[in-house]
């Protein structure tokens, strides 16, 4: 059996979040911007970026920063969220990094009244 090294690399977490993968902003007034930083640790060897972030929906933004990230160092995503649209919302996130596939998934969630 042959196994490429492709598959053993992308089947590895580059990634560590340094706290939980949801957040939960509560009650929020409609219309209201409301952010949430989510942070991480390269947990690999080598060097990684963050390749894509995407959402499910316009009403989330991520803002991330596009410089390489060291063996062992950390870095943040933020992800902005408002909507006009009354009632319990909860949107993936999903974070794309260089030679990683699948995307790692965050979750924001909470209620726009």
């Amino acid at each position: 059996m042959i196994v490429s090294a492709s598959f053993i690399l992308w089947s590895f977490q580059l990634v560590t979040w340094l706290g939980p993968k949801h957040h939960e902003f509560g009650l929020i007034a409609k219309g209201e911007e409301v952010r949430h930083t989510f942070y991480f640790k390269n947990s690999s060897t080598d060097s990684i970026f963050l390749d894509n972030v995407r959402t499910t929906c316009g009403c989330t933004a991520p803002e991330w920063d596009q410089s390489i990230i060291a063996p062992g160092a950390t870095d943040s995503l933020v992800i902005r969220f408002r909507d006009n649209k009354r009632g319990r919302f909860k949107k993936e996130i999903m974070v794309f990094f260089h030679q990683q596939r699948p995307p790692e998934r965050l979750h924001v969630s909470g209620i726009v009244d």
